[in-house]
């Protein structure tokens, strides 16, 4: 998976022991834009495949090459707890809003879900048929979205690992996957270059707000959730207006007619072409 991607030039800057300390700076994006992560924290970390804050910031996750899912403290660098079950890397690590449970996503095709304070696993998330790329947990922490290399995105329930409802409609591989801030949409990016919102009640496709010139390799949606910032191997991050007018949306998806496009719009959309 991460052979795909290669990584952004940093540039820092030095102060003297007068200044303060400016943060690192990541720009002047030449390939692939993938993600925005926390900064390592000091200690014993190998290239870990995904890093996350706790929700409070007093902890950080990291997913392994291994398998293991680890939990440290940011100050002192002390692994706090270790977390294995995963039998391949783990590509993607999601705090739950409470900063209780972890979610995490792996190329073993599953998704697990671990209980911090008692270190243990809650359950596990099997059905897809690919890779796992990313995962998203619902405001109130009764759902998962995943992200897929099986072209799909999927809700789950987070207590029994039942999986609701499977997205379809994407032309290739899922790898993003995020929820609205008020729980009522998810967004997804993918391979197709398109970036979709769905309705988390009925699960029907809402619209596609927006198009890339490559691969979206990850989504998030602004606090107020009228915005979606995206990321892509073609080099940009840009963000697309997401209408927060749900309502109407919805009403939209109910009353459109579906059919195929013609290789004239998929041209204009910027849309992979039929086979």
């Amino acid at each position: 998976m991460s052979s795909e991607m290669s990584g952004a030039g940093t540039a820092g800057a030095s102060a003297s022991s007068a200044t303060t300390v400016p943060v690192v700076e990541r720009r002047g994006h030449r390939e692939l834009v993938h993600r925005a992560h926390a900064l390592r924290p000091p200690g014993p970390l190998r290239e870990p495949a995904d890093e996350s804050w706790s929700p409070e910031g007093s902890r950080i996750a990291t997913g392994d090459h291994d398998g293991t899912v680890r939990v440290w403290a940011p100050r002192t660098g002390t692994e706090l707890i270790s977390l294995t079950g995963h039998q391949d890397w783990v590509g993607r690590i999601a705090w739950a809003p409470s900063g209780r449970f972890l979610a995490s996503a792996s190329d073993d095709r599953t998704c697990r879900l671990w209980d911090v304070a008692e270190s243990r696993q809650l359950t596990v998330l099997r059905g897809h048929d690919n890779y796992v790329d990313d995962i998203a947990w619902s405001p109130d922490e009764g759902r998962i979205a995943t992200a897929s290399g099986d072209w799909t995105a999927a809700v789950w329930d987070a207590v029994t690992g039942r999986r609701i409802e499977v997205l379809k409609g994407h032309e290739g591989r899922v790898r993003a996957v995020d929820w609205s801030p008020d729980g009522r949409l998810i967004a997804t990016g993918s391979d197709d270059r398109t970036v979709r919102i769905w309705s988390s009640d009925t699960f029907e496709e809402i619209s596609i707000v927006g198009v890339h010139q490559d691969k979206v390799a990850s989504v998030a949606w602004s606090r107020d959730g009228t915005r979606l910032l995206t990321a892509s191997f073609d080099g940009t991050s840009r963000v697309w207006p997401a209408d927060p007018d749900f309502d109407r949306l919805e009403a939209g998806a109910r009353g459109r007619v579906f059919r195929v496009l013609s290789e004239d719009e998929r041209r204009h959309h910027m849309l992979p072409l039929a086979p």
